[in-house]
């Protein structure tokens, strides 16, 4: 992209703003709601766009904008609100500790991209870092009724089921024709669907309504993390729809065929049991049970596929593989060149701004950044990360209403998890994803800086 493509864009930035802002000031968090909803197919019209109707990609470019101009309205009335209520009340000198680092990060991020060897590249990497944390800020700002929170948490899960099935379909049914034929055009790494060896076989990894399998593995991970969270406290037949739920994301996960992703699920499994020890309720039990059976149920489909076989293989010759001998050298680049090589350079962004100069190459988010903002640039990421996830940690346990709870430690859960995901894959820029995941860390904390342990909604 020009600079003088993204100013003819630019009307149509401010056009979406427009409407957006129109609609949040008077619906609030079902806007919001319905952002983060829409996003979850947000790369399904793109494949739509481009494959099917055949636009140019200045007109993909220019509908893609509608979630940028989401985000701009809802922060425009944000700004607004916060304006007004600090009219009248005396200012106050204490920065907490997450506003300061959420502050340093900025800085340090904006002063990256303006010092880029090229700007226009790395002003557009710092939309997608810092594009998703706006929804960590808005949430405050635009919290739901309890009656909203509900349809909100059972429209994410229908949402996430549909899109589980269809990645189900795609990794057992489709062949590259397939895949062509419904809008996603041709098999191969470049367009999202890349292949792995199981036992001899090729398969395709499917990405459903996302941009790939690893960020449709995460999804289900936060997926599964919720349906266990609700199956704890839900009625009798309730529990057994959350059951089958948590069945379906599992299943989709271990189809995604993401190492990484696999890793994450278990580690926030046992997030969650962790929690319920610390609040001192029973370990075993029902809810112990089901989860029991989904995780087994997971091992099972595990060996059924060849993917244990292929995680063995990994954890028998770890530098051996692709990801880690990125990031070993990653880290040795980033010994001899603290700095790092400018912000836009690294990563997708630096094929398209840069053809003739190609920028050092890692998977790895966390070293992105180290090699876009520096490594004391990741060090202030790293901390924010910590910060917010401790500040969840805190919300999850002043929480009392059951989806609170659900949704803080999923937060928690998800939060860990992904930390160890983004140390081997590059899924930080993916603004559905972390949209998602900056909602739910952002709810957490917020019940943690409520006075009230009851459901902060209540003040709507």
């Amino acid at each position: 992209m020009t600079l003088t493509q993204a100013l003819t864009l630019l009307p149509v930035l401010l056009s979406f703003a427009l409407v957006f802002y129109v609609l949040a000031r008077k619906f609030g968090f079902p806007v919001l709601a319905g952002t983060l909803l829409a996003l979850l197919l947000h790369e399904w019209l793109i494949r739509w766009l481009t494959y099917l109707v055949k636009a140019p990609p200045l007109i993909v470019t220019a509908a893609s904008l509608w979630k940028d101009g989401a985000l701009a309205g809802l922060a425009v009335v944000w700004l607004q609100n916060r304006l007004r209520d600090r009219r009248g009340r005396p200012r106050s000198k204490r920065i907490r500790v997450l506003d300061g680092l959420l502050g340093l990060i900025v800085t340090l991020g904006l002063v990256s991209a303006l010092l880029s060897p090229n700007r226009l590249a790395g002003l557009m990497a710092f939309r997608d870092y810092y594009q998703p944390v706006l929804v960590f800020v808005l949430v405050a700002a635009f919290y739901p009724t309890n009656q909203q929170l509900r349809k909100f948490v059972n429209a994410w899960l229908v949402v996430l089921a549909l899109i589980a099935v269809l990645g189900i379909v795609q990794t057992t049914l489709w062949a590259p024709g397939d895949y062509e034929r419904w809008w996603f055009g041709r098999v191969g790494t470049q367009s999202g669907i890349p292949a792995v060896a199981m036992r001899g076989n090729v398969v395709y990894r499917a990405p459903s309504t996302v941009t790939g399998p690893n960020e449709l593995g995460m999804h289900m991970v936060l997926g599964l993390l919720m349906a266990s969270q609700l199956m704890l406290t839900a009625e009798r037949r309730s529990q057994w729809l959350y059951f089958a739920l948590g069945l379906l994301f599992g299943i989709a996960l271990v189809l995604t065929f993401s190492r990484s992703d696999l890793l994450a699920s278990l580690i926030g499994m046992a997030a969650l049991f962790w929690l319920r020890i610390r609040d001192r309720t029973p370990v075993f039990g029902r809810w112990s049970l089901q989860n029991v059976a989904i995780l087994g149920v997971m091992f099972a489909a595990v060996l059924q596929t060849g993917m244990f076989g292929r995680m063995a293989a990994t954890a028998a010759n770890p530098q051996e593989q692709y990801h880690v001998q990125d990031t070993s050298s990653a880290l040795e680049v980033l010994l001899d060149n603290p700095a790092g090589v400018g912000m836009g350079m690294v990563g997708p962004r630096s094929g398209a701004f840069f053809p003739e100069q190609p920028a050092f190459h890692v998977e790895g988010s966390i070293f992105q950044i180290a090699f876009e903002m520096g490594v004391w640039g990741a060090a202030g990421w790293i901390a924010f990360a910590a910060a917010v996830i401790i500040a969840a940690l805190r919300g999850w346990k002043r929480a009392e209403d059951p989806q609170d709870r659900a949704l803080g430690g999923t937060a928690v859960g998800g939060g860990l998890g992904l930390s160890f995901v983004l140390l081997f894959l590059p899924l930080m820029q993916s603004m559905p994803l972390m949209s998602w995941m900056w909602f739910l860390l952002g709810y957490a904390v917020h019940l943690g800086r409520s006075r009230d342990a009851q459901h902060a909604s209540s003040e709507a």
